[in-house]
Formats: structure tokens, C-alpha cells, sequence
């Protein structure tokens, strides 16, 4: 447990921190505008990147001049760091623990990397850029965060051993990397340094695998009701972070930029989890994104397979392409939408959640007897019975007004 003082240095600090990544920001954007106009940006690595990658790259994907392009990543990334800051200063502001300071920590400096392109052009002060590449600091923290998440408690335990020390030497070798900024006239020492800073890619998988295996340890068999819904916010936010890019990688080029949009999702989960704002409709959420998601890929196989094989009907028959086919097709589709719809809800119910689907079975059942049922006892009986399939609870009292 931290001390009070100590918590309420390490909120200041937090605040401090934040004024200076956005105050930084705000001050090398024009400048990295201004360069971009001028065609004079400077070969940087940025998160990893070349620049002169990442301009080709994204002047290509949205067909537009240097100019225009910087302008799009100067937007797309300020919006997305602006979603981390204000899901980071709610936290900051509700959440009055140590690991909901934490979490502030951890979505303020992973945001604080949209912000790499402008500040790293615009190379205003070495010394400040220095103190922004601390934001690496994200990494060790980031695995900090995985492993105690989402009450802050340590379990299981005994992984501590080996989880503290790979973190702390991960930490350190990642801090003596970015500090390399201060020795860039001596080739021998950035060298080593370097060097050194290569053991640290070593450490992720293990750090990560050991947050990971903590993390289904603690679901299966620590995490109460409420805590696994924290748990299934966050995995929804990567869920929309990664699957929707990924599948479509698979069929086309895309803009980095899309990439950039969909981590949005990564704080706005982490938000409500942590806060545990309307925490319950995680359900609810992820009934109705994978319904959708399997109506949309049915309806678009039926009506792609439509278009093809009456096309190639008509082709044969008449010889030419009728937009008949177009229009029967889609009649097709939206005579199918509330059926098929139904239908996949049914199934998805039934295969992935069984005990809302057994329930509202039992409800259904339990309406057509109260509608058609006259014995008082009868009918009491059933609404027990449906009381204790449905809700559970340790005791039933049911009282009858007598007439």
C-alpha cells in the first residue's frame, strides 16, 4: 500500500506530467506543419518507424501531398490522444487508488506515443524530447498494469518471483535507452547502450506470458461476477482494436491512420472497467456485436453468391448483364434480414450463452402458463419454479393478498 503522501506526490505528478506531454505537443505541432509544407522534415524514427516510411506510406494510402498528409496524422492523432487524456483524467479524478493511478499512468504515456511524429520534427529541445522518450516507461508499466489488473492485487503470488526481477531489469534497460539522447557524441557508448537495449525486446514475451497465464489464472478461479465483466470490457476493447483491421488487411489496402482510430476503443474499455460504469451491459454488448458480425457476413456471402449466379444465368440466357439482377438481389437480402436475424440470435444464445437462452426459455414458458392457467396453486408453484431457474436466490417468500 503507498503511503499518502507519497500518493498524493505521485497525483500531482501525474497532472504535471500531463500538462507538459499536451503543452509540448501543442508547441511542435505548427512547426511540424510548418516542415511538412516546406518538404524539409527530418529522417526520424518514430515508434520504431522511419518517417520517411510512414510519410511515403500515408501520402500513398490517402493520395494527397506532404502537406495535406501531415495535417490528417496531425488530427487523427491528436483526437486519439485526446480519448486517452480525458479516459486517464476521469480515472485520475474518480478513481482514488493506488492501481486507479496506475492505470492513469499507463493510458497517459501510451497515448502520449500518438504524439511521436510532431515532436520528434519538429526537434525543438533535445532536453525535452528527452524527458518525453521517459514515456517508454509505458512498456514496464503496461506489464505491471496486465499482471495486477483489475483490482490491483498480486496473484498468484508465487510468479512474483520471477515476474519482479525480468521487470525491473526490463525497466532499467528500457529507461538507459532513452536516455541515450545525452550521449549522441559518443558512438562507443550509444553502442553499448544499444546493445544492451536489444536484451530488452528479449524480456517481453516472457514478461508477457507470465501477465497473461496471471490474468486466466485469477478469471477461472479468483475474479467474482463483477470482476470478470471488467475483465471481458477489456478484452472487448482489443477485440475492436485488432479484428476489425485485420480483417480488413486481408482484402485491401488501408490508411495507418484506421489503425490509429480503432485504439480508441483500447482506453474507452480500460475507462469502464476501471470505472465501472455501466459495467453489466458487457453482455449485452458482445451479444449483439457477434450477432451483427455473423448476420453481416451471411447476408454479404448470400447476396455476393446471388449477384454471381444469376449474372452468370442471365449471361448464358441472354448473352449481356441485366441490373435486374442487382435489384432482385438486394429484395432478397432484405427479405432475409429479420428472419436470418432471429435465427443467428437463436443459435448464438443457444451455442455461447446458454443460461440467458435457458431463461428466457423458462419466461416464454412461464407467460403461456399464467395465460392460460386458472388454479391459484398452479400457477404459484410455476412462478417458483421459474424464480429459482432464472434469478436463484437463496430464499423465495411469496405473499398472497387474500380478498
Amino acid at each position: 500500500m503507498i503511503h499518502r503522501t507519497l500518493f498524493t506526490v505521485l497525483r500531482v505528478f501525474w497532472f504535471i506530467c500531463g500538462l507538459f506531454l499536451w503543452a509540448y505537443w501543442l508547441v511542435s505541432v505548427p512547426v511540424y506543419l510548418q516542415r511538412a509544407a516546406q518538404n524539409t522534415l527530418p529522417p526520424v524514427f518514430v515508434n520504431g518507424i522511419s518517417s520517411v516510411q510512414l510519410v511515403v506510406a500515408g501520402t500513398a494510402s490517402w493520395g494527397v501531398s506532404v502537406a495535406q498528409w501531415a495535417w490528417i496524422d496531425t488530427a487523427v492523432n491528436g483526437l486519439t490522444f485526446l480519448v486517452f487524456s480525458i479516459i486517464a483524467l476521469l480515472i485520475w479524478w474518480r478513481v482514488h487508488t493506488w492501481f486507479g493511478l496506475l492505470t492513469a499512468y499507463v493510458l497517459l504515456l501510451a497515448g502520449s506515443a500518438y504524439m511521436s511524429m510532431a515532436i520528434q520534427s519538429a526537434e525543438l529541445s533535445e532536453t525535452a524530447v528527452a524527458i518525453w522518450e521517459l514515456g517508454a516507461l509505458i512498456w514496464p508499466l503496461f506489464f505491471l498494469w496486465l499482471y495486477l489488473f483489475p483490482n490491483g492485487r498480486a496473484v498468484p503470488r508465487r510468479l512474483l518471483w520471477v515476474f519482479v526481477p525480468l521487470l525491473s531489469l526490463f525497466s532499467f534497460l528500457f529507461v538507459l535507452n532513452s536516455l541515450t539522447i545525452f550521449i549522441n557524441d559518443n558512438l562507443l557508448l550509444i553502442s553499448a547502450v544499444a546493445a544492451l537495449g536489444s536484451v530488452a525486446s528479449f524480456l517481453i514475451l516472457p514478461l508477457l506470458i507470465i501477465a497473461i497465464g496471471a490474468q486466466i489464472y485469477r478469471y477461472i478461479k479468483l475474479s467474482n461476477s463483477s470482476e470478470r465483466k471488467q475483465t471481458k470490457w477489456f478484452l472487448f476493447g482489443l477485440l475492436i482494436v485488432f479484428v476489425p483491421t485485420t480483417l480488413l488487411g486481408l482484402f485491401t489496402e488501408y490508411p495507418a491512420e484506421l489503425d490509429t482510430i480503432t485504439f480508441m476503443a483500447l482506453p474507452i474499455g480500460i475507462g469502464i472497467s476501471i470505472l465501472r460504469y455501466r459495467l453489466w451491459d458487457i453482455d449485452v454488448i458482445i451479444r449483439k456485436t457477434v450477432q451483427y458480425v455473423v448476420l453481416t457476413a451471411v447476408l454479404a456471402l448470400i447476396y455476393f453468391g446471388t449477384v454471381i449466379l444469376l449474372q452468370t444465368l442471365v449471361g448464358q440466357a441472354t448473352g449481356e448483364q441485366s441490373p435486374l439482377v442487382i435489384v432482385l438481389s438486394t429484395l432478397l437480402i432484405a427479405a432475409l434480414f429479420s428472419p436470418l436475424r432471429r435465427r443467428i440470435q437463436d443459435i448464438i444464445d443457444r451455442r455461447f450463452f446458454r443460461k440467458k437462452y435457458d431463461a428466457q426459455q423458462v419466461l416464454a414458458h412461464f407467460a403461456q402458463t399464467a395465460r392460460d392457467e386458472t388454479d391459484i396453486e398452479m400457477l404459484t408453484a410455476v412462478l417458483i419454479d421459474v424464480i429459482q431457474e432464472t434469478i436463484q436466490p437463496e430464499q423465495i417468500g411469496l405473499w398472497l393478498k387474500k380478498e
